[in-house]
């Protein structure tokens, strides 16, 4: 009789054993799982789960150049995302040029819904992104400096990544002017060494790549490259078709215009049904253009973040 209760208790214990093993490999195996919103352009999160993710933005360590190659968000995997929009405090100096990446990021949310939200104050999980309606002028003007020193410099400031945009700056600009923009931004990078700050291109003008906006926007992207900067190259996004033809050699325009035609319209009626020309508000240009716009906004924001890219 000992022997049996005996042999009845060693069971038992190893039941439980058995029993609290399998509990623990579940929770394993769907802690690992990741989810992705149904029709969203992540399609990839699954596999960012176990890659470590900052708990705050950080300086690049290398250029980041986001260009025409960075508008496929379906190769961004979605916790890179959701570590943006919890870490980084846009600041976003534009005027109606520049607002056609809101007008893309708008269109991002409102079809794909709570991964890509984001409002003013960063409420209810979405990216904190304040606009500011200025841009960064003509040849040395440093009206947008003097703004961004006096946001920075407020007690209540908590924006950490700084984003200047040009109208028609570049086109009627001058190396010398060039050099003076450049120049500040650096120096504010010195002045505010926990910030990032955003250098960016000038939209293209139907001159080719032969004119002074194409050879001005090289000298910004030769310095970017240079000296590990970030930038948000506004001028090669509307450079390209989403399927990689070029169009600057055919003196393409902010409108998308080129000779011969309009790539985003032609590119847009090849694909009926695409959500990269879904209507939006896209001022001077084509939904498909604020579109891709938006798009590689958040491909920079993952790659400020920490993602290495694809």
């Amino acid at each position: 009789m000992g022997f049996s209760n005996m042999l009845a208790r060693n069971m038992s214990v190893k039941l439980t054993l058995s029993a609290f093993l399998f509990v623990l490999l579940c929770i394993n195996v769907f802690s690992c799982e990741s989810v992705t919103e149904p029709g969203s352009p992540d399609a990839t999160g699954s596999q960012a789960t176990t890659t470590p993710l900052p708990t705050m933005v950080g300086k690049p360590s290398e250029a980041i150049i986001i260009d025409h190659s960075c508008t496929s968000l379906e190769l961004v995997p979605s916790p890179w995302l959701e570590q943006a929009k919890s870490g980084i405090r846009v600041w976003y100096g534009h005027t109606s040029h520049g607002g056609q990446i809101t007008a893309g990021m708008k269109n991002l949310h409102s079809h794909y819904g709570r991964l890509y939200n984001f409002n003013k104050t960063g409420s209810s999980g979405a990216l904190s992104y304040q606009e500011v309606s200025a841009d960064l002028g003509l040849n040395g003007d440093l009206a947008w400096e003097k703004m961004t020193r006096k946001q920075l410099e407020h007690p209540d400031n908590n924006r950490n990544v700084i984003i200047w945009s040009w109208c028609g700056g570049v086109s009627s600009n001058t190396r010398e002017g060039i050099d003076v923009y450049l120049n500040a931004v650096n120096q504010l990078e010195n002045d505010f060494p926990n910030l990032i700050f955003i250098y960016m291109t000038g939209h293209l003008d139907g001159t080719g790549q032969s004119g002074n906006l194409n050879i001005l926007n090289n000298q910004v992207r030769d310095y970017c490259i240079t000296n590990n900067k970030a930038l948000f190259d506004f001028a090669d996004i509307e450079s390209y078709d989403p399927d990689g033809k070029y169009f600057l050699n055919l003196n393409a325009d902010d409108g998308c215009d080129y000779d011969g035609g309009n790539w985003a319209k032609e590119w847009c009626a090849e694909h009926p049904g695409s959500d990269l020309c879904r209507p939006c508000s896209c001022a001077h240009s084509q939904a498909l253009n604020c579109n891709l716009k938006g798009r590689a906004f958040w491909w920079m924001l993952a790659r400020l973040t920490g993602w290495e890219g694809p």
